[in-house]
C-alpha cells in the first residue's frame, strides 16, 4: 500500500510539473480574473512575450499596463470584459512594456460566475504579413481581382477600379 502511495504522488507531480510547464513556458499567454477584471494569475511567461513580471500584472495591472494611456481606461476595461463574458474569440492590440505593440488573439472561458480564463496567441507577425500583403495588392499597377467558386468577382484592386472603370459592387 505505501509503495502504491508513492508511485501515485509520483504520478501526481508529474502530471502537474507538465501542466505547469505547458501554462508558464508556452507560447500562449495565460491569465485568469474575477468578475470585475481583477487579475488573479498570470502566466510566467507574460515577461518574454510583453515584457512584464506576472506580479506587475496582477489586480489591476493588466489594465495599467496594456491599455494605451490615451484611451479611457474604465470605458476600455468594461468593454474588454462584456467581450470576454461573451467567450469569443477576439484579437486585441496590446502595448508592451519595451513600448511597442503586439496583436494577441484571445479564446476566453468563463468558470462559474467568479472567473475567467484567458487563452492568448501572439499574432502579430501574421497581422504584419496580411497588411504587407494587402498593401502589395492594393498598390499593384496590375489588374488584380478575386472570384468566387460560382465565377461571380467578390474582389479588385484599386488599379483594376481605376484602369476598368467599375467598383467591386458592379461587376
Amino acid at each position: 500500500i505505501s509503495q502504491a502511495k508513492h508511485i501515485s504522488s509520483l504520478n501526481s507531480k508529474a502530471r502537474l510539473l507538465f501542466t505547469d510547464t505547458i501554462v508558464n513556458k508556452g507560447s500562449s499567454l495565460v491569465i485568469a480574473a474575477d468578475k470585475n477584471g481583477q487579475v488573479t494569475f498570470m502566466s510566467q511567461n507574460v515577461k518574454e512575450i510583453l515584457g512584464y513580471s506576472p506580479s506587475e500584472m496582477l489586480g489591476d495591472g493588466w489594465w495599467k499596463n496594456t491599455i494605451d494611456k490615451n484611451t479611457e481606461l474604465e470605458n476600455e476595461k468594461q468593454k474588454i470584459l462584456n467581450d470576454v463574458l461573451q467567450e469569443a474569440t477576439t484579437l486585441r492590440k496590446i502595448k508592451t512594456k519595451w513600448d511597442t505593440y503586439k496583436w494577441i488573439q484571445w479564446n476566453d472561458k468563463k468558470f462559474g460566475n467568479e472567473t475567467v480564463v484567458g487563452i492568448g496567441q501572439d499574432v502579430t507577425e501574421r497581422i504584419h504579413a496580411q497588411t504587407q500583403y494587402r498593401n502589395l495588392i492594393q498598390t499593384a499597377t496590375d489588374i488584380i481581382y478575386e472570384s468566387n467558386k460560382y465565377g461571380d468577382i467578390v474582389f479588385i484592386n484599386k488599379f483594376a477600379e481605376k484602369f476598368l472603370g467599375y467598383k467591386t459592387s458592379e461587376l
